[in-house]
């Protein structure tokens, strides 16, 4: 963990940066609405609201841009000697993959509490009913995607190389996201309560899961911070796709490692 130390300052002062625009000091800011912020509060559909999607998004980014060759270094580290030997690769593979999960954890309470005390220390910071709730439901959503977002970059990276890896997965998540541009100007989401196809279509897209003000819940704490589209949409169906989707791409880096051919492990450089 200490070999990480200095990427999570970047996590600190990105937290910080990304919170300067909300500072007044005649106003007390909630913690929920920090949360919120971070969990795309801002985010309107609309093709100029997709600016700020990815404004917010580029603490993802960030992270996959840190640990995206966490397993892969790892990886093309390990001898030849090691690896052709070793008969338990698919546990090498699941242990380095769990390890990855609390860095994201670590990622976003870092980022949200450096926010918290930039704020604080010019303003006044609320801890309002419900906060620690939605920082409970942040914190779940949002680690599961940095998780298996970054699983995925390792996958790929062990395939062809690094640098392609993170290419081809920050390019999906673009193409997700320039989605809410196109949705936003031909179709009719600005209806209050949204009706079912539109929700289940707002639904289909993975990035929508991260909005936490597009989720409903029966908590009452949670009232009047979150449900802006006053439709269906449950915290815990964004969990649940992420942990299947996550447990998916854990089974294929396993396949993956077990089959991949180590007389050549060295891919960057094509050494042996």
């Amino acid at each position: 963990m200490r070999n990480y130390v200095k990427y999570f300052i970047f996590s600190a002062i990105w937290g910080s940066f990304s919170i300067v625009p909300y500072i007044n000091s005649d106003e007390i800011l909630c913690f929920s609405d920090i949360i919120n912020k971070f969990g795309f509060s801002e985010f309107y559909l609309h093709s100029t609201g997709l600016a700020v999607f990815l404004q917010w998004y580029l603490s993802i980014l960030l992270f996959q841009v840190l640990f995206g060759t966490f397993i892969y270094r790892h990886f093309c580290s390990a001898s030849v000697y090691y690896f052709s030997r070793c008969e338990r690769r698919v546990q090498w593979f699941f242990k380095e993959a769990v390890s990855l999960y609390p860095l994201a954890i670590l990622h976003l309470l870092i980022m949200v509490f450096s926010g918290t005390f930039f704020i604080c220390l010019t303003s006044s910071v609320r801890f309002d009913a419900g906060s620690f709730c939605l920082l409970g439901y942040y914190l779940a959503i949002h680690s599961l995607w940095l998780f298996l977002t970054t699983i995925l970059i390792n996958i790929v990276a062990i395939k062809i190389r690094s640098g392609g890896a993170f290419v081809i997965v920050s390019g999906i998540q673009i193409f997700l996201a320039s989605l809410y541009a196109y949705w936003g100007e031909n179709q009719k989401f600005d209806e209050i309560p949204m009706s079912n196809r539109y929700a289940n279509l707002l639904k289909s897209n993975p990035l929508s899961h991260l909005v936490l003000n597009w989720h409903s819940s029966g908590i009452k704490s949670l009232s009047g911070k979150i449900d802006i589209f006053e439709m269906e949409f449950e915290f815990v169906e964004s969990i649940s796709l992420y942990i299947i989707l996550s447990v998916l791409l854990i089974a294929i880096g396993c396949v993956v490692v077990k089959r991949q051919e180590f007389i050549v492990i060295n891919i960057e450089t094509g050494g042996t």
